[in-house]
């Protein structure tokens, strides 16, 4: 018997959504450092669905390559 799949609502798609709905201004002020500090822009979906990964999900890959 397999294993499910993630839930929907652990999509990083999803996860994203509730951090840019819920706290918006932690995403873009984490954008903005980011892209003070490295001269480049992360990846905007990507960063929210790291900032907004709850404790217990597993690692998600980093929103900006280092």
């Amino acid at each position: 018997m397999s294993s499910p799949g993630p839930r929907l609502e652990d999509t990083a798609d999803a996860i994203a959504a509730r951090a840019l709905t819920h706290r918006p201004e932690v995403v873009r002020a984490a954008f903005a450092r980011i892209t003070a500090e490295t001269g480049t822009q992360p990846e905007p979906v990507a960063l929210a669905a790291w900032l907004g990964a709850p404790d217990g999900l597993p690692d998600l890959p980093s929103p900006h390559p280092l």
